[in-house]
Protein backbone atom coordinates (compact mmCIF):
# COMPACT_ATOMS: atom_id res chain seq x y z
CA UNK A 1 0.00 0.00 0.00
CA UNK A 2 1.57 3.43 -0.49
CA UNK A 3 -0.20 6.74 0.89
CA UNK A 4 1.37 10.09 -1.21
CA UNK A 5 -1.08 12.83 0.51
CA UNK A 6 -1.22 12.82 4.39
CA UNK A 7 -0.88 15.88 6.68
CA UNK A 8 0.70 15.75 10.16
CA UNK A 9 -0.17 18.80 12.54
CA UNK A 10 2.20 21.02 10.70
CA UNK A 11 -0.40 21.32 8.68
CA UNK A 12 -2.48 22.86 11.50
CA UNK A 13 -5.71 20.81 11.04
CA UNK A 14 -4.12 17.05 11.19
CA UNK A 15 -3.48 15.74 14.33
CA UNK A 16 -0.18 13.81 15.04
CA UNK A 17 3.77 14.53 14.68
CA UNK A 18 5.74 12.59 12.01
CA UNK A 19 6.56 10.20 14.13
CA UNK A 20 2.78 9.49 14.90
CA UNK A 21 1.84 9.43 11.37
CA UNK A 22 4.72 7.10 10.49
CA UNK A 23 4.25 4.21 13.30
CA UNK A 24 0.12 4.39 12.00
CA UNK A 25 1.24 3.69 8.63
CA UNK A 26 3.43 1.10 9.37
CA UNK A 27 0.65 -0.79 11.51
CA UNK A 28 -1.60 -0.46 8.54
CA UNK A 29 0.56 -1.93 6.10
CA UNK A 30 1.56 0.81 4.10
CA UNK A 31 4.98 0.53 2.26
CA UNK A 32 5.71 3.97 0.85
CA UNK A 33 4.44 7.16 2.55
CA UNK A 34 4.88 10.27 1.08
CA UNK A 35 4.47 12.93 4.02
CA UNK A 36 3.21 16.26 2.35
CA UNK A 37 1.88 18.84 4.89
CA UNK A 38 0.70 22.02 3.14
CA UNK A 39 3.42 24.33 2.06
CA UNK A 40 3.51 27.85 3.18
CA UNK A 41 1.44 30.21 0.92
CA UNK A 42 0.40 34.03 1.63
CA UNK A 43 -3.81 33.09 1.94
CA UNK A 44 -4.92 31.24 4.93
CA UNK A 45 -1.67 30.75 7.11
CA UNK A 46 -3.37 29.02 9.54
CA UNK A 47 -3.88 26.08 7.89
CA UNK A 48 -0.41 25.18 6.85
CA UNK A 49 3.24 25.02 7.83
CA UNK A 50 4.73 28.74 8.67
CA UNK A 51 7.92 29.35 6.55
CA UNK A 52 9.87 29.14 9.60
CA UNK A 53 8.89 25.85 10.69
CA UNK A 54 10.54 24.03 6.90
CA UNK A 55 13.68 23.35 8.45
CA UNK A 56 12.07 21.40 11.57
CA UNK A 57 9.75 19.70 9.09
CA UNK A 58 12.20 18.32 6.77
CA UNK A 59 14.34 17.17 9.54
CA UNK A 60 11.50 15.27 11.58
CA UNK A 61 11.01 13.80 8.17
CA UNK A 62 15.10 12.81 7.83
CA UNK A 63 14.80 11.50 11.55
CA UNK A 64 12.12 9.43 10.62
CA UNK A 65 13.50 8.54 7.83
CA UNK A 66 16.33 7.05 9.48
CA UNK A 67 14.42 5.71 12.67
CA UNK A 68 12.01 3.46 10.42
CA UNK A 69 14.76 2.82 7.61
CA UNK A 70 14.07 -1.22 6.65
CA UNK A 71 9.99 -1.25 7.73
CA UNK A 72 8.75 1.58 5.36
CA UNK A 73 9.84 4.16 2.67
CA UNK A 74 9.19 7.56 3.33
CA UNK A 75 9.49 10.36 1.26
CA UNK A 76 9.72 13.91 1.90
CA UNK A 77 6.96 16.20 0.17
CA UNK A 78 4.72 18.84 0.17
CA UNK A 79 1.39 19.99 -1.30
CA UNK A 80 1.61 23.57 -2.65
CA UNK A 81 -1.30 25.45 -3.32
CA UNK A 82 -1.94 26.71 -7.23
CA UNK A 83 -3.63 29.84 -8.04
CA UNK A 84 -2.82 31.59 -11.10
CA UNK A 85 0.40 33.84 -11.02
CA UNK A 86 2.24 31.87 -8.00
CA UNK A 87 4.52 30.14 -10.50
CA UNK A 88 7.31 32.13 -9.14
CA UNK A 89 6.64 31.71 -5.52
CA UNK A 90 6.31 28.05 -6.26
CA UNK A 91 9.28 27.87 -7.88
CA UNK A 92 11.17 29.30 -5.02
CA UNK A 93 9.95 27.35 -2.50
CA UNK A 94 10.55 24.42 -4.53
CA UNK A 95 14.12 25.58 -5.02
CA UNK A 96 15.10 25.68 -0.89
CA UNK A 97 14.17 22.05 -0.40
CA UNK A 98 14.70 18.78 -1.69
CA UNK A 99 11.92 16.60 -2.15
CA UNK A 100 10.58 13.40 -3.52
CA UNK A 101 7.00 14.33 -4.51
CA UNK A 102 4.82 17.58 -4.68
CA UNK A 103 1.47 17.90 -5.10
CA UNK A 104 -0.42 21.19 -6.77
CA UNK A 105 -3.59 21.56 -5.21
CA UNK A 106 -6.10 24.33 -6.04
CA UNK A 107 -7.74 25.24 -2.87
CA UNK A 108 -8.48 29.57 -3.59
CA UNK A 109 -10.08 30.52 -6.54
CA UNK A 110 -9.88 34.44 -7.43
CA UNK A 111 -12.89 35.26 -9.66
CA UNK A 112 -13.08 38.92 -10.77
CA UNK A 113 -15.34 41.18 -9.17
CA UNK A 114 -16.34 38.61 -6.33
CA UNK A 115 -14.41 37.80 -2.87
CA UNK A 116 -12.16 34.71 -3.37
CA UNK A 117 -13.88 31.32 -3.37
CA UNK A 118 -12.91 28.35 -1.08
CA UNK A 119 -13.12 25.08 -2.53
CA UNK A 120 -14.78 24.11 0.76
CA UNK A 121 -17.63 26.56 -0.22
CA UNK A 122 -19.50 24.25 -1.98
CA UNK A 123 -22.72 26.44 -2.46
CA UNK A 124 -20.21 29.00 -4.61
CA UNK A 125 -18.65 26.00 -7.11
CA UNK A 126 -20.92 25.50 -9.40
CA UNK A 127 -21.11 29.46 -10.68
CA UNK A 128 -20.28 29.74 -14.37
CA UNK A 129 -17.10 32.31 -13.33
CA UNK A 130 -16.00 29.78 -10.56
CA UNK A 131 -15.52 26.87 -13.18
CA UNK A 132 -14.00 29.15 -15.77
CA UNK A 133 -11.45 30.44 -13.44
CA UNK A 134 -11.07 27.17 -11.59
CA UNK A 135 -10.31 25.14 -14.90
CA UNK A 136 -8.06 27.81 -16.41
CA UNK A 137 -6.47 27.56 -12.99
CA UNK A 138 -5.96 24.09 -13.00
CA UNK A 139 -4.74 23.98 -17.22
CA UNK A 140 -2.08 26.35 -15.90
CA UNK A 141 -1.14 24.10 -13.17
CA UNK A 142 -0.38 21.05 -15.12
CA UNK A 143 1.42 23.28 -18.12
CA UNK A 144 3.06 24.75 -15.02
CA UNK A 145 5.20 20.95 -14.90
CA UNK A 146 5.92 22.03 -11.17
CA UNK A 147 4.22 19.32 -9.42
CA UNK A 148 4.16 15.77 -9.56
CA UNK A 149 0.33 15.03 -9.64
CA UNK A 150 -2.45 17.11 -8.78
CA UNK A 151 -4.79 16.94 -5.49
CA UNK A 152 -8.02 17.01 -4.70
CA UNK A 153 -9.34 15.88 -8.52
CA UNK A 154 -12.38 15.65 -6.69
CA UNK A 155 -12.93 19.30 -5.83
CA UNK A 156 -16.10 19.81 -7.97
CA UNK A 157 -17.73 16.95 -7.36
CA UNK A 158 -17.82 18.42 -3.71
CA UNK A 159 -20.45 20.87 -4.88
CA UNK A 160 -23.09 18.57 -6.55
Amino acid sequence: MIDSHCHTSYSKHATGTVDDLVRASITAGVSILTITDHAPFPVDINNRLLASELDCYFADIERARQTYQGQITILRGLELDYMLGTEAYNLELLARYPMDFVIGSIHYVEVPGEPMVKVWELSRLAGQAFLDRYFASLEALLDSGLFDAVGHADTLLRGV
